[in-house]
């Protein structure tokens, strides 16, 4: 794995009455070479977002911009003995403007947040016959918008498991609080939890590929009262007629609750067959066709498309576009071409 390098990224998002763009980059140093530094490694990510949107054809755009950077620090302990697994603490500070919008991948999603994370990552190779590798990681995130008004406090839980060769198993809690600074002595704003797990069956050189992914989010707001809660089940199946050659199917089960007896309450099955073409492994060119259809309890009734090329036109320099969602049951026109270079 290369220790240093650095990449460059051009991001076009296109919606009917919205477009954005990101140029963004990124860079990373290992001082791995050097003591007492050992171990040590730093990152940094930027990106500018340009864009508009309007309500429809009739009204005037309104144009937005911002930048977002981050900067993370991990360090490893390097003096630990290797049967007792590796250890891993990390730092990390970011600061987003309020009219950024995250469609440059390497920069966390938020919108005006200023602040750190702090955590440690360990990892443990066994390598025993139920329990190849272990992995937890906790994090605790605390941010603020820029006017220091809205604090959100977060902890994150992650946990892998590989079980076998072919079978893992992770999973992801997380939970926040978002308060109001300017008013004392009143609840939270609004509580979130986050939870999802996955098991994934892969023997590498295999031709079967499946996974079943669960997941359930709950916000609560106390000012209103409102509550929602979003579950959902997702089944992947693939098969590997060659390595370049992969069709499968995917089904969705989703459930949308926002109270007791209201109509928007939804719930939905979504069935998405599709293949995924390697056409030149040589330059990673590669396409994805997904057709899908949902069905759900408010009669609306809808087909899904999601279409993706991607191609290597040098080592480093590579271009993908995407159209449509490969999980979204919206069915808002997505178009999304991302531009991107990587050089040491």
């Amino acid at each position: 794995m290369e220790r240093n390098k650095s990449r460059g990224c051009v991001i076009t998002n296109l919606y009917p009455l919205y477009r954005n763009t990101v140029i963004g980059g990124d860079a990373r140093i290992d001082l791995g070479g050097f003591t007492p530094a050992e171990g040590t490694v730093f990152s940094i990510q930027v990106a500018r977002s340009n864009g508009a949107t309007k309500l429809d054809d009739t009204h005037p755009e309104s144009t937005f911009g911002g930048t977002a950077i981050r900067f993370e620090a991990d360090h490893r302990l390097f003096y630990m003995s290797p049967s007792a697994g590796e250890l891993t603490i990390k730092f990390a500070a970011q600061k987003i403007d309020g009219a950024f919008v995250a469609d440059y991948g390497d920069i966390p999603n938020g919108i005006d947040t200023v602040g750190t994370e702090f955590g440690f990552d360990y990892f443990l190779n066994p390598n025993f016959p139920i329990l190849r590798s272990f992995r937890n990681e906790l994090k605790g995130v605390f941010l603020g918008n820029t006017g220091n008004t809205i604090i959100t406090n977060k902890l994150r839980e992650y946990i892998s498991l590989g079980i076998t060769e072919s079978l893992g198993f992770i999973a992801q809690y997380e939970q926040s609080t978002m308060d109001n600074k300017s008013v004392i002595n009143t609840a939270p704003i609004c509580r979130n939890y986050n939870t999802f797990v996955e098991l994934r069956y892969y023997k590498p050189g295999g031709k079967f590929e499946t996974s079943l992914r669960a997941t359930y989010t709950a916000d609560t707001y106390t000012a209103l009262p409102s509550q929602s809660e979003n579950a959902a089940t997702r089944f992947l199946a693939k098969y590997y007629i060659t390595p370049n050659v992969r069709p499968y199917i995917t089904y969705e089960r989703i459930s949308r609750y926002y109270g007791p007896g209201l109509t928007s309450n939804q719930d939905y099955h979504h069935i998405m067959p599709g293949f995924e073409w390697t056409i030149r492994p040589a330059t990673r060119t590669e396409m994805a066709i997904q057709g899908g259809y949902v069905i759900n309890n408010l009669n609306f009734n809808v087909g899904t498309y999601y279409l993706k090329l991607s191609h290597y036109f040098l080592e480093r320099l590579s271009a993908m576009l995407t159209i449509g969602s490969q999980t979204s049951i919206d069915q808002a026109f997505r178009a999304y071409l991302e531009v991107k270079w990587e050089f040491l």
